[in-house]
């Protein structure tokens, strides 16, 4: 959206509602806009914050299948908005959403055959993560097109691709708010509905003075689904490999089943079970690989996890030797699935270029944790 008609938003939004700090701009930067400090804006301010009775409602009196989740109903609600356009009631919110041409220069959904064949080739950790992601969206989309056939398909898409890198977790759409970028180190988290006014608002983390950009967070996500969901891939931010994400591991003998049983009493873990064989990943909130060493929760999680003899399940501590076995394994597994070093970034097309850069971040970051690892040996 360029700057004019985003003015053209903002007095749209202000008559629903918003409250924007008056000492707030948004200008554009080489080439990108963002949102910037007019003036000092002490750490803690209230600067932007959009009413819930001005969002997109969703449909009370529609047969939807009693499994129906929030998201789907939105989904619904916001493609049905989207057909009226500039008539919706919700235009200021719907005025922020890509285009599908925009969508389709840099949405995994419309990657093609060779684009997924040659990230598998880069990484099918990777490729299996997007593979799910637009399964994700196709299961959607069939799902809506069922309930209410005379939707237009590309409306559903658009809707469904800009929910992934728009709206707010069990809230939705708020105009102007997601006008903020990214940051995960100065960045405010958008906090969901409080106090008597119900808005859906944000907080400085800090303090900014003029000229400083002003941030919002995701909040912490792997790495891979930042840049699936959001469309790009910052080398220099601070990322994330979550590690219930990535690692899918395996119970088979009466240990390894011991083992899950200990840990699904002390973590949150979802486990399907095939002929015996049970197969389970950690849901717990911030099991992450950082920077350069893995979280404190992540290393509880794995100690919690290890054992690799009777006599260490039943003393509910694993020993160093394999915590240190178990985490230099999920390393290098990780490591190994890892070719981006076999390719140059002028073998990528332009649109896959986010990915390239993106697993060249997670080895330096993978070969960081190996290092915190070596060294805890010493």
């Amino acid at each position: 959206m360029n700057n004019k008609k985003f003015k053209e938003q903002l007095v749209l939004a202000k008559k629903q509602g918003l409250e924007l700090d008056a000492r707030i701009e948004r200008k554009t930067v080489n080439g990108l806009p963002g949102m910037f400090a007019t003036e000092h804006i002490p750490a803690d301010t209230l600067i932007a914050a959009y009413p819930h009775r001005s969002q997109i409602p969703l449909l009370s009196d529609f047969p939807y299948p009693d499994t129906a989740s929030f998201t789907f109903k939105y989904i619904h609600a916001a493609a049905l908005e989207l057909t009226k356009g500039p008539a919706s009631k919700h235009y200021d919110i719907l005025m922020s959403l890509e285009t599908m041409i925009e969508i389709k220069n840099h949405c995994c959904y419309f990657y093609t055959d060779k684009d997924l064949q040659l990230i598998r080739q880069l990484n099918p950790v990777l490729a299996r993560n997007i593979d799910e992601a637009n399964h994700k969206v196709k299961i959607r989309v069939d799902a809506l097109k069922k309930i209410d056939p005379e939707l237009n398909e590309n409306i559903i898409i658009r809707v469904i691709l800009n929910i992934f890198s728009r709206s707010y977790g069990g809230f939705g759409f708020a105009a102007v708010l997601d006008a903020f970028n990214h940051s995960d180190e100065k960045g405010s988290l958008v906090n969901g509905l409080s106090g008597e006014k119900e808005y859906i608002s944000i907080k400085s983390a800090q303090s900014y003075e003029r000229g400083d950009q002003i941030f919002i967070s995701y909040d912490t996500k792997d790495m891979y689904a930042h840049a699936i969901s959001y469309n790009y891939f910052d080398p220099t931010g601070m990322h994330f490999i979550d590690y219930g994400a990535r690692i899918v591991q395996t119970a088979t003998s009466p240990i390894e089943k011991r083992t899950l049983q200990h840990t699904a009493s002390l973590y949150k873990i979802t486990a399907k079970e095939f002929s015996g064989v049970i197969q389970y990943s950690a849901k717990d909130q911030q099991l992450f690989m950082q920077e350069a060493q893995p979280s404190d929760k992540l290393i509880e999680y794995v100690r919690n996890n290890c054992f690799q003899s009777e006599q260490e399940l039943s003393s509910g501590k694993c020993t160093d030797l394999s915590f240190d076995t178990r985490m230099g394994q999920v390393l290098d597994d990780m490591l190994a699935a890892n070719h981006v070093d076999e390719f140059e970034l002028s073998d990528i097309p332009k649109k896959l270029h986010r990915f390239y850069h993106l697993l060249h971040k997670e080895k330096q970051m993978l070969l960081a944790n190996k290092l915190w690892l070596e060294e805890q040996k010493l």
